[in-house]
């Protein structure tokens, strides 16, 4: 199945072994981690806290509003990645994965990790 985590306001925190976890309207501190299972997070506004976000097997996709100032660490062993946030975002390939890392403005920082999935970072 899967958790659905609207209207929170952090730190929201989860460990799961096998889950698809999606946080919708979120503030704060988020810390999300799952074995297997993607992962999906549309914050209601620019992340003010860390925002780590990390799945052995599974997808992610961050989307943020276009005006958000933040930084990203986004790393996939083995998988694609995008951002549409590309003049500042920059998105490059290592081996078998991708790598996204920059900055928009100065903000809080969002970490990434998936060993086998694709990291999207979009604008909502």
């Amino acid at each position: 199945g899967d958790l659905r985590i609207t209207n929170a306001v952090g730190p929201v925190r989860v460990n799961a072994r096998s889950k698809d976890v999606y946080l919708e309207q979120v503030q704060g501190e988020v810390v999300v981690s799952v074995d297997t299972g993607d992962i999906g997070l549309e914050p209601r506004r620019a992340p003010d806290a860390k925002v780590e976000l990390t799945t052995r097997n599974g997808n992610v996709e961050v989307a943020l509003p276009a005006d958000a100032r933040f930084e990203m660490d986004g790393v996939t062993r083995r998988g694609e990645a995008s951002s549409a946030f590309e003049d500042s975002i920059r998105v490059s390939t290592e081996g078998g994965g991708a790598v996204l890392k920059g900055a928009v403005g100065k903000g809080a920082l969002i970490m990434v990790r998936t060993e086998r999935g694709r990291i999207d970072l979009k604008k909502s």
